[in-house]
């Protein structure tokens, strides 16, 4: 329990600055923000991809019926 609190307060921080850091090294706007748009995009559609296969596994598996 302690290894995953020290992995959570550690990866947010690195990940954020990483973020940060490369955004900021970005000379075109434009191109940064299609980056973004596209980053944006792909998050929706995999989070969509990943909703519905879980309640499909749900339900064809009928997990905590009974």
């Amino acid at each position: 329990m302690i290894f995953i609190r020290l992995v959570k307060c550690i990866i947010a921080p690195l990940l954020f600055a990483m973020l940060v850091r490369g955004i900021a090294q970005q000379s075109d706007i434009k191109r940064t923000g299609r980056l973004a748009l596209k980053a944006i995009i792909y998050f929706e559609v995999v989070s969509t991809i990943a909703l519905v296969l879980g309640l499909v596994a749900i339900n064809v598996s009928k997990a905590g019926v009974g």
